[in-house]
Protein backbone atom coordinates (compact mmCIF):
# COMPACT_ATOMS: atom_id res chain seq x y z
CA UNK A 1 0.00 0.00 0.00
CA UNK A 2 1.94 3.20 -0.77
CA UNK A 3 2.57 4.99 2.35
CA UNK A 4 2.07 9.01 0.29
CA UNK A 5 -1.25 9.44 0.07
CA UNK A 6 -2.43 12.03 -2.66
CA UNK A 7 -3.04 15.06 -2.02
CA UNK A 8 -6.32 17.46 -3.58
CA UNK A 9 -4.30 19.00 -6.27
CA UNK A 10 -2.63 15.30 -7.52
CA UNK A 11 -6.76 14.19 -6.79
CA UNK A 12 -7.52 17.17 -9.00
CA UNK A 13 -4.51 17.02 -11.57
CA UNK A 14 -5.73 13.03 -12.21
CA UNK A 15 -9.16 14.62 -13.79
CA UNK A 16 -7.57 17.62 -16.15
CA UNK A 17 -5.83 15.68 -18.74
CA UNK A 18 -8.66 13.94 -19.96
CA UNK A 19 -10.69 17.45 -19.50
CA UNK A 20 -8.41 18.92 -21.10
CA UNK A 21 -8.30 16.00 -24.04
CA UNK A 22 -12.20 17.04 -24.40
CA UNK A 23 -11.73 20.35 -25.12
CA UNK A 24 -9.05 19.28 -28.22
CA UNK A 25 -12.09 17.29 -29.63
CA UNK A 26 -13.83 21.05 -29.81
CA UNK A 27 -10.56 22.89 -31.66
CA UNK A 28 -10.46 22.17 -35.75
CA UNK A 29 -8.44 19.32 -36.56
CA UNK A 30 -5.14 19.64 -36.67
CA UNK A 31 -4.74 21.97 -34.02
CA UNK A 32 -6.70 19.76 -31.77
CA UNK A 33 -4.01 17.07 -32.64
CA UNK A 34 -1.01 19.30 -31.47
CA UNK A 35 -3.32 20.51 -28.05
CA UNK A 36 -3.34 16.92 -27.66
CA UNK A 37 0.29 16.02 -28.05
CA UNK A 38 0.51 19.43 -25.39
CA UNK A 39 -1.40 17.85 -22.94
CA UNK A 40 0.45 14.26 -23.47
CA UNK A 41 3.98 16.63 -23.08
CA UNK A 42 2.68 17.97 -20.05
CA UNK A 43 1.42 14.83 -18.38
CA UNK A 44 4.94 13.41 -18.86
CA UNK A 45 6.47 16.35 -17.32
CA UNK A 46 4.52 15.70 -14.42
CA UNK A 47 4.26 12.39 -14.13
CA UNK A 48 7.84 12.84 -13.90
CA UNK A 49 7.70 15.18 -11.16
CA UNK A 50 5.69 12.80 -8.94
CA UNK A 51 6.03 9.24 -9.46
CA UNK A 52 8.96 9.43 -7.60
CA UNK A 53 6.92 10.79 -4.56
CA UNK A 54 5.31 7.35 -5.08
CA UNK A 55 8.14 5.65 -5.54
CA UNK A 56 6.82 4.63 -9.15
CA UNK A 57 9.96 5.92 -11.09
CA UNK A 58 10.67 2.53 -12.17
CA UNK A 59 7.54 2.76 -14.66
CA UNK A 60 8.76 5.99 -16.24
CA UNK A 61 10.76 4.37 -19.14
CA UNK A 62 7.41 2.80 -20.03
CA UNK A 63 5.85 6.15 -19.85
CA UNK A 64 8.39 7.89 -21.57
CA UNK A 65 8.86 5.72 -24.47
CA UNK A 66 4.19 5.48 -24.60
CA UNK A 67 4.38 8.75 -24.67
CA UNK A 68 6.20 9.33 -27.23
CA UNK A 69 4.35 7.03 -29.43
CA UNK A 70 1.66 8.64 -28.72
CA UNK A 71 3.10 12.27 -29.59
CA UNK A 72 4.57 11.21 -32.61
CA UNK A 73 1.21 9.67 -33.79
CA UNK A 74 -1.02 12.63 -33.19
CA UNK A 75 1.82 15.36 -34.29
CA UNK A 76 2.98 14.15 -37.76
CA UNK A 77 -0.98 13.48 -38.94
CA UNK A 78 -1.02 17.43 -37.60
CA UNK A 79 1.88 18.63 -39.57
CA UNK A 80 0.74 16.87 -42.87
CA UNK A 81 -2.48 18.28 -42.46
CA UNK A 82 -1.09 21.78 -42.06
CA UNK A 83 1.38 21.58 -45.28
CA UNK A 84 4.33 21.25 -43.29
CA UNK A 85 5.33 17.44 -43.61
CA UNK A 86 4.96 16.21 -46.95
Amino acid sequence: MVENPPSNQQLVWGVVPSLLAWISLMVQGEWGLLSVAAVLLLCLAIDYRTYPHFVLHHWLGLRLTLSMVAIVSVVLPALHGLGLFA
